[in-house]
């Protein structure tokens, strides 16, 4: 009984977001007559745990990541979001490279804590990305600037998890709210429920991330 305790208060956050997402589809369902696909459901279900893993800094976060990128990679091509199939595509390989670098962190480390970008490195990607998007915009228009847009945002967030980058978090956060727009466009109603936990989620995930190094700044102080 304890094991089972252990494990409903450890994952409470994650039980929490799966049984919101379910209830979301219920309503859908219910409601509005909204059946979402199976594969759909999948994906939403296991990218609420591989968020949650990663906001807890868990390396399993990146296996779960991995099987959430082909869930994803085959539902997208689906529905026409051809952005989105290559942003998961080059994600899939970088959650790979994630996984060595949490396992093998850098010498005379035992593991990698959480940092943040160079300021100068956030004014560049910052400043890129919102040339990207108004050139996009320009050139292809709303829709198609938000997909290409978003999977910059989240092939480089991806990226700095690897290397537990605050800014992750941030990139994810406003990726996943620019999504909610690009979903409704296209019927893709269920998915909602996992932008919406994401966003709770990668939030929550700054929030602590920061109070971690904030903590270990004071500590360094002290000693």
């Amino acid at each position: 009984m304890t094991g089972i305790k252990n494990f409903f208060i450890d994952n409470r956050v994650m039980l929490i977001m799966l049984a919101f997402a379910a209830a979301f589809e219920a309503v859908l369902r219910l409601a509005f007559g909204i059946s979402a696909p199976p594969i759909e459901l999948a994906t939403v279900a296991v990218g609420i745990i591989s968020l949650d893993l990663g906001r807890r800094q868990k390396v399993s976060n990146f296996f779960f990541n991995i099987i959430f990128s082909a869930l994803t990679i085959y539902w997208f091509s689906q529905i026409g979001l051809y952005g989105q199939v290559a942003m998961r595509s080059v994600m899939a390989v970088i959650f790979i490279v994630g996984i060595y670098f949490w396992l093998h962190p850098d010498k005379n480390k035992k593991l990698i804590r959480p940092t943040h970008l160079h300021p100068a490195a956030r004014i560049i990607i910052y400043g890129g990305i919102l040339i990207l998007a108004a050139v996009l915009c320009f050139q292809f228009g709303a829709v198609k600037a938000m997909d290409y847009t978003v999977m910059t945002m989240v092939i480089i967030g991806a990226m700095l998890l690897t290397r537990k980058k605050i800014d992750v978090w941030i990139l994810y956060l406003i990726a996943d709210t620019i999504s909610i727009f690009l979903f409704i466009s296209t019927g893709g109603f269920a998915y909602l429920a996992f932008l919406l936990c994401a966003i709770y989620n990668e939030a929550k995930a700054a929030r602590e991330w920061n109070m971690e190094i904030a903590a270990r700044k004071k500590s360094n102080v002290r000693n």
